[in-house]
């Protein structure tokens, strides 16, 4: 299935945002917080800007090139990050997070609204549903080039450290974190961010 993107365009890298909340149990749903995301402040809890693109990416919905935060941005708080991934060239993929405390990465139909998500078809499962200090863990799947794959990254923090590294790497592609050459966030008309994934064929 593809991707009906018509006469709307996207950015380079993803659209995300922080939600106040204790979201361990529903983690594995990937649904922390709301879609569309919403440039509202729901993320009172997150006072630090560690690892941030900005200092005012702690707030609202906010473009992310990479994604390498913590070292007590705050607590109770979860963490959602979402676009497409178009993959430079057919093959396996490895997707990376090392967080405090758990995360998740879906690929493809499973990103998306509509879709049942579990621990079990999570392309990662990172101790989702668990605390834990920075873990590293990864996931595998085999994509097709220049297709556009939503995607879909969660972490969730109790108290304590906190922390959210994402890497990825691919066919001719070593391990990095930029989210500028090959991911993309949905914008509307006057160039703002979505915040949503585009309508499937």
């Amino acid at each position: 299935m593809g991707v009906n993107f018509g006469q709307r365009t996207t950015v380079p890298g993803l659209a995300g945002k922080f939600f106040n909340g204790t979201w361990r149990s529903t983690i594995s749903t990937g649904n922390i917080g709301t879609i569309p995301l919403t440039t509202a402040n729901d993320s009172s809890n997150v006072t630090g800007t560690t690892g941030m693109p900005s200092t005012s990416h702690n707030s609202g919905v906010n473009l992310w090139p990479s994604i390498d935060f913590g070292n007590g941005v705050g607590g109770n708080y979860g963490f959602i990050c979402i676009g497409y991934f178009f993959p430079p060239a057919t093959g396996t993929y490895t997707f990376y997070t090392a967080s405090d405390d758990g995360s998740g990465v879906w690929i493809g139909d499973n990103a998306l609204e509509g879709a049942t998500r579990t621990t079990g078809n999570a392309v990662l499962n990172n101790a989702m549903g668990y605390g834990q200090g920075v873990q590293e863990r990864s996931g595998s799947t085999t994509l097709t080039k220049n297709v556009a794959y939503p995607i879909r990254i969660v972490m969730e923090e109790e108290v304590g450290g906190d922390a959210l590294e994402f890497n990825w790497e691919g066919p001719g592609y070593s391990k990095q974190q930029d989210l500028t050459a090959f991911y993309r966030a949905p914008v509307n008309p006057d160039g703002s961010l979505t915040g949503d994934f585009f309508n499937r064929l």
